[in-house]
């Protein structure tokens, strides 16, 4: 059973980073090429949420665990707004004791799966996070002990072309 009002756009407060996002592309190719800086919206739960980091073993809300918007405005060539809001940097895991439903997923991704953990995590019991640029580590070992009911691979195509090594997996 999934909840549609938890993924409503109207069930969020969005909170808008002014003109700070630089997305890849625009680090390689240059700021004047890729048309200069946009906005970066967070849509943050209008609603109580409470959530436990399993790695760490944090509990907190959804704020708490998942954004960092503390220097979300400074504007890096080196790390993508994407890194610092998200705050991404090792596999990780979340249950969620509000859940609709005790569905459990695995969701390997890139960057492009940061936005959309948040907004998975309000629809399943647990979310089991790893990097798509190392499906290998994705063992029958460990789909033994986690047990997700799916498994979802999320990658931008076009970054992955000529690594196929990205695409190789032990399952």
């Amino acid at each position: 059973r999934m909840e549609p009002s938890l993924l409503d756009p109207e069930s969020y407060c969005v909170t808008t980073i002014p003109d700070v996002m630089i997305g890849s592309y625009a680090k390689r190719t240059g700021y004047f090429f890729a048309g200069g800086r946009e906005d970066f919206d967070v849509f943050l739960p209008g609603f109580p949420t409470d959530l436990k980091e399993l790695v760490s073993g944090q509990q907190g809300s959804m704020e708490e665990l998942f954004y960092v918007l503390e220097g979300a405005d400074r504007i890096s060539y080196q790390v993508t707004t994407y890194e610092t809001v998200f705050g991404k940097d090792t596999a990780r895991g979340y249950v969620n004791e509000q859940a609709p439903n005790d569905l459990s997923v695995l969701f390997l991704e890139d960057s492009y799966g940061y936005p959309l953990e948040p907004f998975l995590l309000t629809q399943v019991k647990a979310l089991h996070i790893g990097s798509s640029y190392s499906p290998e580590s994705i063992t029958p070992e460990l789909l033994e002990e986690l047990r997700p009911d799916a498994v979802i691979l999320l990658k931008y195509g076009p970054f992955h072309l000529g690594h196929e090594e990205y695409f190789h997996t032990s399952f």
